[in-house]
């Protein structure tokens, strides 16, 4: 029917995304701004010096990120930091989803005194302490980032029609209007 009214079409450039991974991609982009080499640093395996660098370049959520993978990496660790009080195992984050990172940076809150005692106290956790500061921006980015985890639960796990996908977007630019 397209050809005989000569008009082209390529399904590969007017396909409609997951209104969840545009989601994803949308607070990565603006968490991470345009690093490079982000999705390099979300693939790695061997946490080396160079590697805990780079996310400490990030902010607090570089801070936090290393942090969870330096605790969550020994069975030591992990008990040292319930000896501190801690009330949960503190959750990784993972490159395929963003609110992973939200759940991560909600552990961390949840566990804060904890957390900063055992940082205190490993020479390894010098750079990547967390501030009071720190703490403050990784409780706001919390509290913007609620309303996203909403919209990507309600829409995750179908394929969403468009009357589905409107109100989540009325929802979010409601809020951030």
């Amino acid at each position: 029917m397209l050809m005989d009214h000569d008009v082209s079409y390529n399904p590969e450039n007017r396909r409609l995304s997951c209104m969840g991974h545009v989601l994803n991609l949308s607070i990565k982009a603006s968490w991470f701004g345009d690093s490079a080499g982000l999705n390099d640093l979300l693939d790695v395996i061997v946490v080396t010096d160079e590697t805990r660098a780079q996310w400490r370049k990030i902010g607090p959520w570089g801070k936090a990120h290393n942090i969870t993978a330096y605790i969550r990496s020994s069975v030591q660790r992990k008990q040292q930091l319930c000896r501190l009080g801690a009330e949960t195992l503190l959750q990784a984050g993972n490159a395929t989803r963003w609110n992973s990172g939200l759940t991560m940076i909600q552990s961390l809150l949840r566990n804060r005194e904890a957390v900063h005692f055992f940082c205190v106290n490993n020479i390894d956790l010098e750079q990547d302490t967390l501030t009071e500061e720190d703490w403050t921006e990784l409780q706001s980015a919390v509290r913007i980032l609620q309303p996203f985890l909403r919209s990507t639960l309600a829409l995750q796990g179908k394929a969403p029609n468009l009357w589905e996908v409107i109100p989540e977007i009325d929802y979010l630019a409601g809020i951030y209007r």
